[in-house]
């Protein structure tokens, strides 16, 4: 039996992009979806994907070669026989209630044939005719093959193709490609096919993906855990897929991200979902940082643990970030989008430019720390938010003249140089004016410097640290800490913990030390050391210079002319540009881990620069 060639591979993702999106297809090719159809029998909501099937590939390619050899094109084959006659000889079993379908096409050039845009030229334009197109769209197929071959036709250099679809029994199928997707589009492009990976669904059954990446296991309808492995995978992929009554497509692109056209749940070794066509489908990442992006449909994106990136993209879709830190983005300009924060605490993001081609749609917001505005480079902090302002005194004739205050204790704020220690039950204090020294204790507090150049210990405890005007020193301690530098040149320590440090106006200086930190510069030209973890750099405005340090990173230099460093030598790192223009920063040691780029001019190590 014979396996898909990449350019048969490539007829059939094209294929399944249309039925996931029709009126997108049509779009693309500049047509209506129904033109030249009587009635309007497509609608444009998803069709399930097609599953290649072997013995519809043998019978397509048969007829195929027939055609050519014959210098015939007709769909009565060898011997007068019909397409479905044909399958049925090839082996495909027609049982239950079954149906089946048949496209032909062929191009052809007195020169060389290209057969990567003549497959695409084929694909083209059996979509744009009517009868041909309903055959594509066809919602009651589930498999298809695909018989593609070159030669001699009526006197061309041809390319000719035929495409047998076929529904029988009751069988369901979960499938898709596996690729390297060297060019991060997320699509099956010719040479990215990945062979030899075992796909097994649990209590279904097993495949292994063939020379052009593809595969296909046969289910029954409901939910599935699917696990690729082996093939030059570095570890087992593992997901879940909720696919209902219709075939399911879920490709692996590149080692650790899942394309996929159904609800699905990371699960081990994965690390990014993006979901496919317009359907209303869920996505559920796991304990990494993941990235999860959904379609046009009205998404639920939930990142649960780990630092999260979750672009909703098109539709009404419902975000939650989960524990970590985590940000969600839009394509679109900050200037485009109102954000309101609603009672329960969560927010509403809507997208009111409908005029720039994007229109991410109103998405409901929650458990989420940042916004990112790819358009304008913006972010936008909403997780956290600092305590209320001291309710103002009474004026004159407003009430009662208040009684004398007593005067503030040995240990208490003033307007001069204050000494204060919190106990260890957790309190909040305002040092006022005055070059003020304060300590928290072991309970989670709540501390403003005031005017004056103050020095701020949270010590223990999940603390809040505003160093107000004045060039402050804020030290978070243990505990996962807010720090905010707030006015002038500020220096900021996380210290141990989960903490999120912004150093508002002035030239800061802003280390995040242990564990997994976001950092946040301001208007100047700030610096910024993740040190250990996994941290989230934001320089914003500014020339900053950032330094990831240990462990995975994300620097986001924002707006100015913006340096990156690292500690070694150029050649120790592995430098890619991303099709989207990030840069990824890979230490092949180990030890400062893989780094993302955003918005980063200049990157420097010890023997050199390097300038983008």
């Amino acid at each position: 039996m014979a396996t898909n060639s990449a350019f048969e591979q490539l007829i059939v993702e094209l294929i399944n992009r249309a039925r996931l999106d029709p009126a997108a297809e049509a779009a693309r090719l500049g047509i209506g979806l129904n033109e030249g159809i009587s009635g309007g029998s497509i609608s444009s909501s998803a069709k399930q994907v097609l599953a290649a099937n072997p013995f519809l590939v043998d019978a397509a390619l048969g007829h195929s070669q027939w055609m050519l050899a014959t210098d015939t094109f007709s769909h009565s084959g060898s011997g007068g026989s019909s397409p479905t006659q044909r399958m049925s000889a090839a082996g495909y079993t027609l049982s239950g209630s079954w149906s089946t379908g048949e496209n032909i096409a062929w191009a052809g050039t007195t020169g060389s044939v290209n057969l990567a845009a003549y497959t695409q030229r084929l694909h083209d334009n059996l979509f744009k005719s009517a009868g041909h197109r309903l055959n594509i769209l066809n919602e009651g197929f589930r498999e298809i093959g695909v018989g593609e071959l070159t030669g001699n036709f009526n006197g061309y250099n041809a390319a000719i193709v035929t495409e047998n679809f076929a529904r029988s029994g009751s069988a369901y199928f979960i499938t898709g490609v596996a690729i390297s997707d060297a060019d991060g589009d997320e699509f099956y492009d010719i040479g990215e096919g990945r062979s030899g990976i075992s796909v097994s669904v649990n209590g279904q059954g097993s495949d292994t993906t063939e020379t052009a990446g593809g595969y296909k296991v046969a289910v029954s309808s409901g939910t599935h855990s699917v696990t690729f492995s082996g093939g030059g995978l570095a570890a087992a992929v593992t997901v879940t897929v909720a696919a209902g009554a219709a075939n399911a497509k879920v490709d692996l692109a590149g080692s650790n991200k899942i394309l996929s056209s159904a609800d699905t749940s990371l699960g081990a070794g994965a690390r990014h979902l993006s979901l496919l066509g317009v359907a209303a489908l869920d996505g559920t990442g796991n304990g990494l940082d993941n990235t999860l992006r959904g379609n046009k449909g009205a998404n639920t994106l939930d990142g649960l643990g780990g630092n999260d990136t979750i672009y909703g993209l098109a539709g009404n879709d419902t975000i939650v970030g989960g524990a970590g830190s985590d940000t969600v983005g839009y394509l679109g300009r900050r200037a485009d989008f109102t954000i309101t924060e609603n009672a329960d605490g969560s927010y509403t993001v809507v997208d009111n430019n409908l005029g720039d081609g994007i229109n991410e749609g109103r998405d409901t917001i929650r458990g989420t720390e940042f916004l990112r505005f790819d358009g304008s480079g913006d972010t936008v902090v909403i997780g956290t938010s600092p305590p209320p302002e001291p309710e103002p005194e009474p004026q004159p004739g407003q009430g009662p003249e208040p009684e004398p205050e007593p005067l503030p204790p040995a240990n208490g704020p003033s307007e001069g140089d204050d000494v204060i220690a919190l106990s260890d039950a957790g309190g909040s204090v305002n040092a006022l004016g005055g070059n003020d020294n304060v300590s928290g204790g072991a309970g989670s507090d709540i501390v403003r410097g005031g005017f004056g150049n103050d020095v701020i210990s949270g010590l223990f405890g999940a603390d809040r640290l505003f160093g107000d005007a004045g060039l402050d020193r804020l030290y978070g301690g243990d505990g996962d800490d807010q720090l905010f530098g707030n006015a002038d040149g500020d220096f900021i320590f996380g210290g141990n913990g989960r903490d999120r440090a912004n150093g508002g106006s002035g030239v800061d200086r802003i280390y995040g030390g242990n564990d997994d930190d976001v950092l946040i510069g301001g208007g100047h030209n700030d610096l910024l050391h993740g040190d250990n973890g996994n941290d989230r750099l934001f320089g914003n405005a500014g020339t900053d210079r950032l330094f990831g340090d240990r462990g995975d990173d994300r620097i986001d230099g924002g707006g100015g002319r913006d340096h990156a460093f690292f500690s070694g030598g150029s050649s120790r790192y592995d430098v890619d540009e991303l099709a989207n223009g990030n840069v990824r920063v890979t230490d092949l040691r180990g030890a400062e881990g893989v780094d993302l780029l955003i918005d980063v001019e200049v990157l420097h190590f010890a023997d050199g620069l390097l300038i983008f």
